[in-house]
């Protein structure tokens, strides 16, 4: 277990921005946050990542004014925090949050200060506490069907991917980059 799956810390005053893509990676049984991002400018995407069992809040971003924030397709399973907690001035900041699917999390997005611009759409939310600060948009509050969880609830066992069948398929248009259609 460790204290945070991936941290981008707070670059020095001038410094130059940061940019980060993360796509189809697993980051699991933390004891903090999943992902923690702590201020500054530049861009951050993480797509197609799956945050399991997260002791805290399963993404964490504070002071980011001036952040281009993308979380697109991501599986949040079993946070004991927010799915994702968005702290400080995001007055500056631009959050796109799309096609998600959040199970078991203490609560699905939360806002301690100013909101950026733009409300989560076209999430799947399921078995999780309510929004706090940040309403949401054209969620869904069904089941994910995800393949299979375990019975004992280690998550390392379970298969996070969505069934055929799930209401997550076809959320949002394909997506060339990745070359995946669901």
């Amino acid at each position: 277990s460790h204290t945070v799956g991936l941290s981008l810390p707070e670059a020095p005053a001038g410094a130059a921005a940061v940019d980060l893509t993360l796509r189809r990676s697993e980051i699991a049984e933390t004891a903090g946050a999943g992902v923690e991002l702590r201020g500054g400018a530049g861009s951050v995407e993480l797509r197609g990542v799956v945050i399991a069992n997260a002791g805290a809040d399963a993404i964490d971003a504070d002071r980011a004014d001036g952040l281009d924030l993308t979380l697109l397709q991501i599986t949040v399973v079993g946070a004991v925090g927010a799915a994702v907690h968005l702290r400080g001035d995001w007055g500056g900041g631009v959050a796109s949050v799309r096609g998600n699917v959040l199970q078991g999390c203490g609560a699905s997005w939360r806002v301690s200060g100013i909101a950026p611009s733009a409300a989560p759409t076209n999430n799947i939310v399921f078995q999780t506490g309510p929004a706090d600060g940040w309403l949401p948009d054209g969620e869904l509050a069904q089941d994910p069907l995800l393949r299979a969880l375990s019975d004992d609830g280690d998550l390392r066992k379970a298969d996070l991917r969505l069934q055929c069948t799930s209401p997550g398929f076809d959320l949002l248009p394909p997506d060339p980059a990745t070359d995946d259609a669901d």
